[in-house]
């Protein structure tokens, strides 16, 4: 078809409508008046009618190709960069549980967030009482245990902190938060391959700033974005910087020591997944390393660490739901389902409560596992974002952690997204974008306060594990060298 036929078509069309929005009242559809949908009408009419005389008239006369058109547009659609399509997540999500609520609210009626934190007075509970315990033991040697269930180590690590009196010491640590976020940032634009877009790093840091996991860590006085700080510096410093690989090893240990969680990033201490022998040295001398590091405090002290740590595994605390740990979330879907069950489904969940929570367990282990054995067989040496990736994952939903947490998933999620290779092949595009949007609108709703989302939202358990195993399958999604090189070959071929 060509342009003059198809403008011909849109002023034939156009005319179409303006005469039945005019005569609609004449044939005894209308009112008898010339109302706000024939006005419509009218004004579309004349836009297609213009279109049409622009094309038929003005235009330069070519053929077009309908099929080669669409699939050109089709194909530029799908190789639009991650970038892309990680802001449409955002943007849903943005306008679902933000835009929605504060604005289009059933009392029509704008309603700021408020009381989405149980907060308290005065602000840095945790930090003071981490002090209240880290002082006494400085002054006078009081045993930490069983007020805290804390590492040995981090009560030295603390002890420097007992010198200022609060709020100082709140103070010191809001900007020392504040500091290890933005450093985090910095970081993984420098783990980023040269020629990578960093600006999914620049969304992921600005909207972490504001969000509301990162509000309840300052509130809390909190120290997990501090804390993975020093983890991310180490695998920074063990990859780019070798020769100072003992004083990776050393900050890695103070997080360890300061949080426990950050033990299962050993798996991202890797040079060469084919030196095995290199590996499993310098793992077993880490491992040792940080079982000594127990004994800081002398034995007594190391039995009453392992004394809490057992209390706690046996009887968790914080089962509320902001709580988004594995054994946290089965804890409070038994309660009630978060009414998308029916009490008879309930029971019988109820009554296999153990056997969900190590498939779940499993499902979370399995996709560790994959990636890191993928990595494995293909060979990807040095540093490896997407182990990265759900490592950070991992550290998140198996132990106990509360949503003060959730500020340290945007620096590792935006490295995994912005390292993604392109994807060849139609077949593969279209699930790897939507894999995206499914990474991208489940993160962007847990930046958001739980209280102001639907009730079965409320832990973010969910939208974790979604994003742990959407992100396993789009690594899986990936090339292989091999193929990669296939798909080269060929297009110089052609």
């Amino acid at each position: 078809m060509s342009t003059h036929k198809l403008g011909r078509i849109f002023i034939i069309s156009g005319v179409i409508v303006i005469l039945a929005s005019v005569l609609v009242d004449w044939i005894g559809v209308g009112d008898q008046t010339i109302g706000s949908s024939q006005l419509a009408g009218i004004m579309v009419g004349i836009f297609v009618a213009v279109t049409g005389f622009s094309l038929a008239f003005l235009a330069v006369d070519k053929a077009v190709d309908w099929r080669a058109g669409l699939r050109s547009a089709l194909n530029r659609l799908l190789d639009m960069p991650v970038s892309i399509w990680v802001v449409m997540g955002f943007l849903g999500i943005f306008i679902l549980f933000f835009v929605a609520p504060m604005f289009l609210n059933t009392d029509w009626s704008m309603r700021y967030f408020v009381k989405y934190l149980p907060d308290r007075r005065p602000i840095g509970l945790d930090l003071r009482t981490t002090m209240g315990v880290v002082t006494p033991w400085v002054q006078t040697r009081e045993s930490p245990y069983p007020d805290l269930f804390y590492p040995p180590l981090t009560y030295i690590l603390f002890a420097p902190l007992s010198l200022l009196n609060y709020p100082a010491s709140y103070v010191l640590i809001t900007f020392l938060t504040l500091f290890s976020f933005c450093a985090l940032a910095a970081l993984a634009a420098l783990l980023l391959a040269p020629g990578r877009d960093r600006s999914i790093i620049m969304l992921f840091f600005v909207s972490g700033l504001v969000s509301y996991g990162f509000q309840f860590e300052l509130e809390r006085g909190q120290f997990n974005v501090i804390t993975f700080f020093l983890c991310a510096l180490a695998v920074y410093i063990f990859h780019r910087y070798y020769e100072f690989r003992y004083l990776a090893y050393l900050l890695f240990s103070a997080a360890i020591h300061i949080k426990l969680y950050p033990a299962i990033f050993i798996l991202t201490f890797v040079r060469d997944w084919r030196d095995w022998k290199s590996n499993l040295k310098r793992w077993f001398g880490l491992g040792a390393f940080n079982f000594a590091l127990l004994f800081a405090l002398g034995y007594r002290e190391f039995l009453g660490f392992v004394d809490t740590v057992m209390i706690q595994i046996r009887t968790p605390s914080w089962t509320w739901n902001g709580n988004h740990s594995l054994q946290a979330f089965i804890f409070n879907f038994m309660r009630d389902g978060y009414g998308l069950v029916s009490p008879a489904t309930l029971a019988a969940l109820q009554r296999n409560s153990g056997t969900i929570t190590y498939i779940l367990l499993g499902i979370i282990l399995a996709c560790i596992f994959a990636v890191v054995i993928r990595a494995y067989l293909l060979k990807e040496n040095g540093f490896n974002p997407y182990i990265f990736g759900v490592c950070t994952l991992g550290a998140l939903i198996i132990p106990t952690s509360n949503d003060y947490t959730l500020p340290i998933l945007a620096a590792p999620l935006a490295l995994f997204l912005s390292s993604l290779p392109p994807i060849r092949g139609f077949r593969a595009k279209v699930p790897a974008i939507l894999l995206i949007l499914t990474i991208s609108a489940a993160y962007a709703s847990i930046l958001l306060p739980f209280k102001y989302k639907p009730y079965f939202m409320n832990n973010s358990f969910l939208p974790l594990l979604l994003i742990l195993i959407a992100g396993t399958a789009l690594y899986f999604l990936k090339d292989t060298p091999s193929n990669s090189q296939v798909v080269d070959l060929s297009s110089k071929a052609n």
